[in-house]
């Protein structure tokens, strides 16, 4: 009898806590995938509102102060929008909110979303009968520099063949696109030139010391053929929505970023993609690395490790040392 009594006892103080702790939820809000869903939800309705307004009015404000700081530090922003409200033939005569997202992606740390953007579609008829699909990409819970729609692209939704579609902003991948945009410029121009000192310029102490370091830099010297065709940029930003101007886009597989006490940050990691890297031999390439671009350690900061892939004849060589520190 006795441990039936303290098993009651037991199981009732479980349930206690469970209902104290599922409490800490109801008052204070939680970020598991249904509450962020939730929230995202009612957001992605409010959003495409504001949006349809700024389109009937012809307002970019209003748009451009959803937009995420790094797209609003865009000098030509301003110009961008502008031209989206006149893409579409007539004005808008009826429009329709897709009744979910057409996307998502997050990090899910032990139940608690980290990290969430979702795509959405917004579906448009004009008073000219053309029909319109325009989709926003919108960080919700990410990095504050990049926090909010980082692109929104309007297309044509009423033909097969060839349809027309305008894009505003860079759908930015991390808060170090642009640094990382001129990184890769550097590595592809000194492939091209076959400069070893130029490679060592932007790897770490670390992987520019490795012993083996030469011979793998040699090794991509000889599958790298002809010149690149891509227009460098000053500001780093490359990216491409048509292939015809043989220009490459520079995106973060991953990143991470440590701060101390004061805000300061002290460490940032990338792990960056470049496609598609097209030289005046007929030859196409992707470009790989990883990158630590602060580090209170030194040595470590800088390029570490390098991936060219031939993207025709898949084959690739690596040079450099991966390094990823926990």
């Amino acid at each position: 009898m006795k441990k039936r009594v303290i098993f009651v006892i037991t199981t009732a103080f479980c349930l206690l806590l469970a209902t104290v702790f599922s409490g800490c939820d109801i008052l204070f809000g939680g970020d598991d995938i249904a509450e962020v869903r939730e929230r995202v939800n009612k957001r992605r309705y409010e959003i495409s509102e504001t949006i349809i307004s700024a389109f009937i009015e012809k307002n970019a404000e209003p748009i451009k102060a959803l937009m995420c700081p790094m797209s609003q530090e865009l000098i030509d922003l301003d110009e961008q929008i502008l031209d989206s409200f006149s893409f579409m033939e007539g004005n808008i005569a009826s429009y329709k909110i897709a009744g979910d997202t057409s996307g998502e992606g997050f990090d899910n740390d032990y139940g608690t979303i980290t990290d969430y953007y979702y795509i959405n579609d917004i579906f448009i008829t004009t008073d000219m009968g053309r029909r319109y699909r325009l989709w926003f990409h919108d960080r919700y819970i990410t990095d504050e520099r990049i926090k909010g729609i980082t692109q929104y692209c309007i297309s044509e939704a009423d033909k097969e063949d060839y349809i027309k579609r305008i894009y505003v902003s860079c759908g930015w991948s991390s808060p170090y696109d642009k640094e990382c945009g001129i990184l890769s410029a550097q590595i592809i121009k000194a492939l091209a030139s076959k400069d070893a000192a130029a490679i060592k310029t932007v790897l770490c102490r670390r992987a520019a010391n490795e012993k083996d370091i030469d011979s793998g830099i040699q090794a991509a010297f000889d599958l790298f053929e002809g010149n690149p065709l891509f227009t460098e940029r000053e500001d780093g930003i490359y990216r491409t929505y048509d292939n015809e101007g043989k220009e490459f886009t520079c995106r973060a597989l991953g990143y991470e970023c440590e701060k101390d006490d004061g805000g300061n940050e002290i460490c940032s990691w990338v792990s960056i993609i470049v496609q598609t890297i097209y030289t005046d031999a007929g030859n196409r390439y992707t470009l790989n690395f990883v990158a630590y671009l602060t580090n209170e350690n030194s040595d470590i900061v800088g390029v570490s490790a390098v991936e060219l892939e031939d993207a025709d004849n898949d084959v690739c060589v690596t040079f450099g040392e991966w390094i990823h520190e926990e």
